[in-house]
């Protein structure tokens, strides 16, 4: 959550998009202090000898750098149980009343909400009457996400959204990320 999502929307965003730009505005909310955090991180968890190093069993600290994002997964598959009813009810019962689950959804549905209600301030601006993105700095942001994302080995579909529609979800799932699964993860 930390270096995959956080830090590159926080970097990304203000690299592209311009300090008044609404996109900019909200996505700060939400990516405050990653950079801060992350760059103090490196000394302590990311550097071969760190702490980190010293308390995991592996013999070759390096390849961590080429294994765990190459083996994480894309961020809308963290929340496809959230994002898409068929995929919540093929899930057990038990499941959707875990607490992760339960109020993960809960969660989902409030960010969902957020994030399409801001993309439709903003829709005669931000896209066409077909839906396409056509906002210069929004679709900056995306080309630079995912040429950060690509370089670093993460996984995922790094095309990028054509539409709106599919330009908020994919907003939703980084906040959801870096909110909701990031502070249950690191309890």
């Amino acid at each position: 959550a930390h270096y995959k999502v956080a830090n590159v929307l926080a970097t990304s965003s203000r690299r592209q998009l311009r300090p008044e730009h609404p996109a900019r505005r909200v996505l700060t909310i939400f990516s405050w202090g990653t950079i801060s955090i992350n760059y103090k991180s490196m000394f302590t968890l990311s550097l071969e000898g760190g702490s980190l190093n010293r308390v995991l069993p592996v013999k070759d600290f390096a390849s961590l750098t080429q294994t765990v994002p190459e083996s994480l997964p894309d961020i809308t598959s963290i929340v496809k149980y959230f994002a898409d009813e068929s995929q919540w009810s093929q899930l057990p019962r038990r499941l959707q009343e875990a607490p992760f689950y339960a109020d993960g959804l809960l969660l989902f549905q409030a960010l969902r909400g957020l994030v399409q209600g801001y993309f439709d301030l903003f829709r005669d601006q931000w896209c066409d009457q077909d839906d396409a993105l056509l906002d210069s700095g929004l679709i900056a942001l995306e080309r630079d996400l995912a040429s950060t994302l690509a370089a670093a080995n993460y996984q995922g579909d790094y095309a990028g959204p054509k539409t709106c529609v599919q330009a908020a979800e994919r907003v939703t799932a980084a906040l959801y990320t870096v909110t909701t699964y990031h502070r249950h993860v690191g309890q």
